[in-house]
């Protein structure tokens, strides 16, 4: 839980960021992060040399915890972290009193962050395992045919995080490639069978392969389900999901819809671009159609024309604007996450 009051960045009474005492996010190279690998600027080791065990306390996790609790976080982390964007608000900080109140933790790890402990005897509670390309689909904006999968490497790791399991308390597949195209994370949801496990899956995926696995997955715990669409029509998903079928994604979204109260939340996202900027308000009323959630931030790299942004397109800009302002005027039925766009039009709000 975070102070409502201004703290100051010294204060014994709290900590900025817990991700460094529960989090671990695998990458194609092998390295792993306590965070995601934007937003920190040291890995704490690679799992092609050593264990999940050996790196959770390695020299660079506890240097990076160190930091932590020290508030010099300026010699850790990137500043486009979101997580600082809310300490640089306002300050706050999660406060020592209440973390035993965090479902992240356990009550064995709180003790240890009360402690300022930075060799954990605890071992992480959420894996993301961002470490393999592997998808059916090939999106325009998507820059995973940059990475290169190591097969071997990718085993290894599943087999590694397979004996944490049952004492963890969340799996995110996956941040990368999809989960239930990729073999490893196909594997895991399957065979995982632990019923005192207090584990539950995150999944991020394109959705059209749910179908033909949910029977063999759903005995698992689930928490939050994003379903990347990017679209609100048949042509525009067509043309930005290469490989993807409109009828069949329909069909995904019916079962899943019938399979609701298995999931903590369902959100379907859109990355925004040139493409799809004009179908916002229709796919909101996608979304609420289903009662799923809806989500967006806004592309990112060099996708051509596709990226406005960067572009500095200011006729789209100013389109796209209004079209989040018509929105928020609105009441609706799901919740709304508007990711970066908010952040970047108040930047571009200041500029004019």
């Amino acid at each position: 839980m975070r102070n409502k009051e201004s703290k100051d960045i010294n204060a014994t009474s709290g900590i900025i960021c817990l991700q460094p005492f529960y989090f671990m996010e695998f990458t194609t190279s092998g390295k792993i992060y306590t965070c995601c690998p934007s937003w920190i600027k040291y890995s704490i080791g690679n799992i092609k040399d050593k264990t999940i065990a050996e790196i959770w306390n390695s020299e660079e996790a506890q240097y990076i915890r160190k930091k932590m609790y020290l508030g010099e976080w300026q010699d850790i982390c990137n500043p486009i972290c979101p997580h600082l964007s809310v300490f640089r608000h306002d300050n706050n900080l999660f406060l020592y009193d209440y973390i035993d109140a965090l479902e992240v933790l356990t009550p064995q790890l709180s003790d240890e962050i009360k402690g300022g402990k930075i060799h954990l005897q605890s071992s992480p509670t959420i894996f993301n395992l961002s470490n393999s390309k592997i998808c059916n689909l090939s999106c325009i904006m998507c820059d995973r045919l940059t990475q290169v999968d190591d097969r071997e490497l990718i085993e290894k790791t599943a087999k590694d995080i397979f004996t944490h399991l049952s004492s963890a308390k969340k799996l995110v597949l996956s941040g990368l490639g999809d989960p239930f195209a990729r073999p490893d994370t196909r594997y895991l949801l399957i065979n995982f069978k632990d019923e005192n496990s207090e584990l539950k899956f995150d999944l991020i995926t394109n959705g059209l392969l749910f179908p033909k696995y949910w029977e063999q997955i759903k005995h698992q715990k689930f928490d939050a389900l994003l379903i990347s669409i990017d679209a609100a029509t048949k042509e525009t998903y067509e043309k930005i999901r290469i490989g993807g079928s409109w009828e069949t994604l329909l069909q995904s979204l019916s079962l899943i819809k019938e399979n609701r109260d298995n999931f903590n939340t369902v959100t379907l996202n859109m990355t925004v671009m040139r493409h799809n900027y004009r179908e916002i308000l229709e796919f909101i009323v996608f979304a609420e159609s289903y009662g799923f959630n809806a989500s967006f931030q806004r592309i990112r790299g060099d996708w051509g024309d596709q990226n406005f942004f960067d572009m500095q397109d200011s006729r789209a800009i100013e389109e796209l604007r209004k079209i989040i302002m018509h929105e928020k005027s609105k009441e609706r039925n799901i919740n709304i996450f508007w990711g970066d766009l908010l952040e970047f039009m108040g930047k571009e709000s200041k500029k004019s």
